[in-house]
C-alpha cells in the first residue's frame, strides 16, 4: 500500500468511527398538555444537583415551543456522575423539575422515546404585595 492510499484508508476509518461515536444519543420528546412551554436544562454538578453548570447535551428544537412539544438530546455517557436537572414551565401554569440520568452507556446508535407532561395550572395565583 502507498502513502496515498493508507492515508486515506485511515481517513475513512476514522470518518466511520467518528459517525458511530456521534450517533450515540437518546432523544427525548417532551410533550405537554399545554402549547406555550419553555425549558431549561442544566448538568448536575454535585448529588444535590445544587450546583449547575451548561448543559452538555442538545435542545434540539429550541428552548421553546408552541405547540406542544420539545426535543432534548442527552449525550451518550452523563457529562457528570450526577445527571441533569430539567425545568419546564407555562404562563399560568406550576413549574415542573425533573432529575434525569439518561444514556446509552456509551453504546452507538440513537435511543428515541416519549415523555407526557402535565402542567398544573396555579389555582388563585397572584403576588402578595404589603
Amino acid at each position: 500500500m502507498n502513502n496515498l492510499s493508507s492515508f486515506f484508508a485511515v481517513f475513512i476509518a476514522a470518518l466511520i468511527l467518528f459517525a458511530v461515536s456521534a450517533t450515540a444519543l437518546v432523544d427525548v420528546t417532551y410533550q405537554f398538555n399545554t402549547n406555550s412551554v419553555d425549558a431549561l436544562v442544566f448538568n448536575c454538578l454535585d448529588s444535590g444537583c445544587n450546583t449547575v453548570g451548561q448543559f452538555s447535551g442538545t435542545l434540539l428544537s429550541g428552548s421553546h415551543t408552541n405547540n406542544g412539544k420539545l426535543m432534548i438530546e442527552f449525550p451518550s455517557t452523563l457529562a457528570t456522575p450526577f445527571g441533569y436537572a430539567v425545568y419546564f414551565t407555562s404562563q399560568g401554569m406550576l413549574p415542573w423539575e425533573d432529575y434525569v440520568t439518561l444514556h446509552t452507556f456509551g453504546n452507538p446508535g440513537v435511543i428515541s422515546t416519549t415523555a407526557n407532561i402535565d402542567l398544573t395550572q396555579a389555582n388563585n395565583c397572584k403576588s402578595v404585595i404589603d
